[in-house]
Order: C-alpha cells, then sequence, then structure tokens
C-alpha cells in the first residue's frame, strides 16, 4: 500500500466538550463530571477475584481451618500447645510419605526391597523363614 501526499484517510476526532458546562465549585462536581463523560475510572472491577492462598514453611497452600487457627493464634498472642504442634508434625510427616509412595508400593517400600532380596538372591521367589541361622 502506497501512501501519497494526495490520499490523506480522514480520522474522525471526537468532540469531548461541545458546550462549555459551569461546574461550580468544588472537587465533587468536577469528579462526577469526568464520570459522566468517562474521564475518571472508579478503580471498581467487578470480574475480578482476588484469591489469597497462604503458604507454609514447605511451599505447600495451606488449608482454609489451619488459617484460621495460625489467624486466632497470632491475634489472641497464644501459640499451640506442644502437643498438638506435635501432632501437626506427624500429620504433615504422613503427608510427605504419602506423597513420596508410589501407587505400586507401600509406605514402607516392602515391594521394592523384596525385588532387591530376588535380584540378590538370584531366585523368581522369596524365602521368608521365621527360624534364623
Amino acid at each position: 500500500m502506497n501512501f501519497n501526499e494526495n490520499t490523506e484517510e480522514k480520522i474522525p476526532q471526537t468532540v469531548i466538550l461541545t458546550e462549555e458546562v459551569n461546574l461550580g465549585f468544588g472537587v465533587c462536581k468536577c469528579i462526577d463530571f469526568l464520570k459522566t463523560h468517562g474521564g475518571v475510572d472508579d478503580g471498581i472491577k467487578e470480574d475480578d477475584e482476588i484469591d489469597l492462598d497462604r503458604v507454609d514453611d514447605l511451599g505447600r497452600t495451606i488449608k482454609p481451618l489451619e488459617q484460621y487457627r495460625m489467624m486466632c493464634h497470632r491475634f489472641h498472642g497464644k501459640n499451640p500447645s506442644k502437643n498438638k504442634i506435635k501432632r501437626t508434625n506427624k500429620l504433615r510427616a504422613q503427608d510427605i510419605l504419602k506423597l513420596r509412595m508410589s501407587f505400586q508400593d507401600t509406605p514402607l517400600g516392602m515391594i521394592n526391597t523384596a525385588k532387591k532380596l530376588m535380584v540378590e538372591q538370584h531366585k523368581p521367589f522369596l524365602d521368608v523363614k521365621l527360624e534364623k541361622k
């Protein structure tokens, strides 16, 4: 497409003020005028959803009930008891074991150890004896 000096595209210019408006005194009337003519944005967007997720030390999202408990402890200035801390640490350790566990094995990894023993013994089965030699 060649742009020559003879061919000019006419761009429609929008007129913001067709006539002068008496705003009177005060900032409020000026802001109302700008809102009606689209000069000021309220900053309120109804489509946006804000979702705050709290994260623990390991980077996992915390459940809403645990978030509430943490908020209450901070507000009242009391920390959870020693037994509750032990219980939560135990539950976290179990969750970590569940994540590390494969679906084909037990939590302690017994199937993998049995396979290793069969390879070491060069047998297609595993000898389980109750008596010691």
